[in-house]
């Protein structure tokens, strides 16, 4: 970490007074993946990637969404639980699989959209169910996910089914992810349902997503505190199994 932002500084510092370039417009403008071995550096929210990897634009049990933006990199433990993930859904009937958006652009940070997605451990699944995997590039541009969220934010729509549960839950209890975040509309409506079983005050927030859940990957060099880790993924889980 120390040497890239030795090496940060120095460009900086060689640049004619006015001609800095913001870091995420230099990672972002990368055409290809660095050649190192894999490696998140930073946090999600404030770093880059070393040797990210490609999700293939379509498998057996997937498509990645939205080509134009080429943010279909990420790190290879990211690339593995994704596909992984998609087989699970179309083995619960969501649809075909997974629709997947936004994991990375192949250097670091976005150019624009998210705070995080840096380091190649966030991705977006599609609340969409696939109908089919055959969509063409045009047709990725063009369709959209499905919301899960109310009008008035506080619960969700007719979109929502125990099958989407079930796809949450699946995340969930996969020991290499670190947080979903999700709509609040979900969270209260999961809440609504565990304070009934365990008293008002008793829920957890998820953050805003209207049509998709972002899945984030445990990163061992941010050192987060693991207690605090499990207790909300034990809380995700416990909120699921309450809406069953």
């Amino acid at each position: 970490m120390m040497l890239m932002r030795t090496l940060l500084i120095t460009l900086f510092l060689a640049a004619p007074a006015g001609a800095e370039t913001l870091a995420n417009q230099l990672f972002g403008a990368a055409t290809a993946p660095s050649q190192n071995d894999p490696m998140p550096v930073g946090s999600y929210a404030r770093g880059c990637a070393a040797g990210l990897v490609e999700l293939p634009e379509t498998g057996p049990t997937w498509q990645a969404m939205r080509l134009s933006r080429g943010r279909n990199f990420g790190q290879p433990v990211m690339i593995a639980f994704l596909k992984e993930l998609s087989v699970t859904a179309r083995d619960i009937g969501f649809g075909k699989g997974l629709y997947i958006g936004d994991i990375q652009p192949r250097g670091g940070p976005m150019t624009s959209g998210h705070a995080s997605h840096q380091i190649g451990l966030d991705a977006d699944i599609w609340m969409l169910p696939p109908a089919r995997l055959s969509l063409s590039e045009a047709d990725r541009e063009a369709i959209s996910s499905i919301p899960v969220r109310s009008a008035d934010q506080r619960s969700v729509t007719e979109n929502w089914t125990s099958v989407h549960r079930q796809l949450l839950k699946a995340a969930a209890l996969d020991p290499r992810v670190d947080r979903i975040k999700s709509t609040i509309g979900l969270a209260c409506h999961l809440n609504s349902v565990l304070e009934q079983i365990n008293g008002a005050g008793r829920g957890v927030g998820l953050r805003q997503r209207c049509s998709t859940i972002t899945v984030q990957l445990e990163s061992a060099r941010i050192g987060r505190a693991k207690s605090r880790v499990e207790r909300s993924k034990r809380f995700i889980i416990k909120l699921i199994h309450a809406c069953s």
